[in-house]
């Protein structure tokens, strides 16, 4: 899949776990475990862009760190 750029303010878990490069699945246990903030609204969780960035970059300072 296609990588998006980050030009809304809320993603769905499939759209976050495209932009991150990992599983659905994975972007779910993040959120359940509290690493992902998220709002679950009806039966689907909101991630805010924020989140997404934050994310990107603690894996860019982790991977640069090796």
């Amino acid at each position: 899949m296609e990588k998006q750029s980050l030009d809304k303010y809320v993603y769905l878990v499939k759209e976050t776990a495209v932009i991150l490069g990992i599983p659905e699945t994975s972007v779910t246990h993040l959120i359940r475990k509290g690493e992902l903030e998220a709002n679950r609204i009806g039966k689907s969780y909101k991630i805010p862009r924020k989140e997404i960035e934050r994310l990107l970059m603690f894996s860019s300072k982790d991977s640069s760190m090796q």
